[in-house]
């Protein structure tokens, strides 16, 4: 087989998953049915056709990105970071035009990060078969096993070949009526979001059809920066392209459009209800993840990440429950959440960002206790790396190392803490961490001050290549 390239698209707050998913840590990157993430699960299922994934993700999702592939000891594999979310259109785009920029024509397999696929030998035949007859622009179609209004759906028409149909007509959302009716007509399938193509004829037909976006992508990656596997298209020209899918801006202008039928029991992981349909129930409907007791309870999913949740004689709810937020949510209200999360952003709520557990190029922190004036954070530092030259303005640190060894340096002083020794941070002085170590870094940070946000950082030297200077910086 000729070389076939995995283009994953990974964009999308996910909020409609929150408390879970926030906006610094969408829903591709969360184990929602195991020990991989969505993303994870992606890469994994198309290892048998492509080895060296194309990820197209934002640039606030770059090191998470990362730490997942090399989690699964994969090291071969590209980053293009979007400036901004613009939908599937233009981040495939981005995609294409950078495989074409560096010569490369391959076959390319545009897929969303988020989707929930059972059976991946049957994904893997299908996907096969669209590659062994990609002479055209092709899109998958999943025989709908419920009635869905959140999805969108394809009317196939005549089977040219066995599995491959041609497309009559894209279905929006439809009504609950339509699509009871589509079930029943054994002509109608969801709308996956997966696609193959050629790259060139990608942007052939991008260019066709949607030359403003081919226009703004093609100027953005001409002028992008490299920084080893991570790629930064240029951000003027990227703002100016317009936000479309792939469906509008290509597919649904192309005659004799192919689709090629996906049995895999395929899902969109895109609400609490979806997640847990997905998930294997109990005798009474239930998925119980976490510390939960329950008694009288049905058709409920309940996850649990840090506290007992107990539930008694309630229905049809799905609650979610992290160490900063609690969800409880009627399932047939699921597409109201979106709105409620739009709510907690209006109002400032941090909630909606980060999550208790934020990745940094260097390891992760998690926030364990906050009040006025103090901070706890736990923080892990992977081997060999060392967080920014930095100092704050309105708090001081203090540092007890439970874990590892640390290097430190506090303003002019440079020396070793180990496990079970402490150091106190002044205000106003320059610090940095570094595990110059073989093993993970733990410790726990204790901030005290009348600021106590991400935004009281000036940073003076960075190993990562964030930007230092006076100003102050929105990350650590």
């Amino acid at each position: 087989m000729e070389k076939t390239k995995l283009v994953l698209l990974c964009g999308g707050s996910g909020s409609r998953l929150w408390p879970l998913s926030r906006s610094n840590h969408p829903k591709p990157f969360i184990n929602f049915f195991g020990d991989l993430s969505l993303f994870q699960d992606a890469v994994k299922r198309a290892t048998s056709f492509c080895l060296a994934p194309l990820v197209v993700c934002g640039e606030s999702h770059q090191f998470l990105a990362k730490d997942q592939l090399e989690a699964m000891g994969i090291t071969n594999y590209e980053l293009i970071l979007e400036p901004e979310g613009k939908n599937t259109a233009p981040a495939a785009a981005l995609a294409a035009l950078y495989l074409n920029c560096n010569g490369e024509d391959p076959l390319m397999v545009i897929s969303p990060a988020d989707q929930t696929i059972r059976d991946v030998k049957n994904y893997q035949a299908a996907i096969n078969l669209g590659l062994n007859n990609a002479d055209e622009f092709t899109i998958f179609g999943c025989k709908p096993d419920s009635p869905h209004t959140g999805y969108g759906y394809i009317q196939a028409g005549n089977e040219i070949k066995p599995g491959i149909f041609k497309v009559e007509r894209f279905i929006e959302k439809p009504i609950l009526a339509d699509a009871q009716r589509f079930i029943e007509n054994k002509n109608f399938y969801w709308n996956s979001g997966i696609f193959i193509c050629r790259a060139s004829q990608y942007c052939e037909l991008l260019k066709k059809f949607a030359p403003a976006i081919y226009n703004s992508c093609q100027a953005s990656i001409i002028n992008r920066r490299t920084d080893k596997q991570f790629i930064f298209p240029e951000k003027e020209a990227f703002s100016q392209c317009r936000s479309d899918s792939i469906d509008y801006a290509i597919a649904e202008k192309i005659q004799n459009l192919n689709m090629i039928a996906l049995d895999a029991t395929w899902g969109d992981a895109g609400s609490w209800r979806a997640i847990h349909e997905a998930q294997n129930k109990d005798s009474k409907g239930n998925t119980l993840q976490g510390n939960v007791v329950v008694d009288a309870v049905k058709n409920s999913y309940i996850n649990a990440q840090s506290k007992l949740v107990v539930a008694i004689g309630v229905e049809n709810l799905a609650i979610i429950e992290t160490r900063d937020a609690v969800l409880i949510l009627n399932k047939n209200e699921d597409q109201n959440l979106k709105n409620a999360v739009k709510k907690l952003e209006d109002a400032n709520h941090g909630e909606t960002q980060l999550p208790s557990c934020v990745h940094r190029p260097w390891g992760t922190y998690e926030c364990l206790e906050r009040a006025a004036n103090f901070l706890v954070k736990r923080i892990k530092v992977k081997p060999q790396e060392k967080l920014s030259l930095q100092l704050h303005h309105h708090r001081s640190e203090h540092w007890i190392v439970v874990k590892g060894s640390a290097t430190v340096t506090c303003g002019e002083n440079n020396f070793v803490l180990h496990q079970n020794q402490s150091t106190f941070i002044p205000v106003k002085t320059q610090h940095r961490l570094w595990n110059n170590s073989a093993e993970t870094l733990e410790l726990i940070e204790v901030q005290c001050g009348e600021i106590l946000n991400e935004d009281d950082i000036v940073r003076f030297d960075d190993v990562y290549g964030r930007e230092t200077s006076i100003k102050t910086e929105s990350i650590t």
